[in-house]
């Protein structure tokens, strides 16, 4: 059950956390108006995301055992993000029998 405030939820954790962010971003300028090419949180930002991008294809190389399909889904991280990391999520998952363990999901299977 959650507590209320005027009968809206309160936020967890995440909620407070992302809170700070929001506001700031809501009190400066547009997204329009401002050029990210020297922004520093920007600049942050896009190496935390490809970094992050870059440990889930090291799973997915782990996993695949052809160099071609290796290839292919680092192309599609890079270009697609989260929506190609999601999609072989979803492909892993659809592939997994009824029964099946998360070693199942996260180790790779024999050839």
């Amino acid at each position: 059950m959650n507590a209320t405030n005027g009968g809206r939820p309160l936020p967890g954790p995440a909620g407070y956390e992302f809170r700070g962010p929001v506001e700031a971003a809501g009190i400066g300028p547009g997204v329009l108006a401002a050029s990210p090419a020297g922004n520093p949180w920007f600049i942050a930002t896009l190496f935390d995301a490809y970094f992050g991008f870059l440990w889930f294809w090291l799973w997915v190389a782990y996993k695949e055992t052809s160099w071609l399909a290796r290839i292919v889904w680092l192309a599609l991280i890079l270009t697609l993000g989260n929506i190609a990391m999601a999609s072989y999520m979803l492909i892993q998952l659809f592939r997994l029998s009824a029964g099946a363990k998360i070693e199942d999901l996260l180790l790779r299977r024999s050839a």
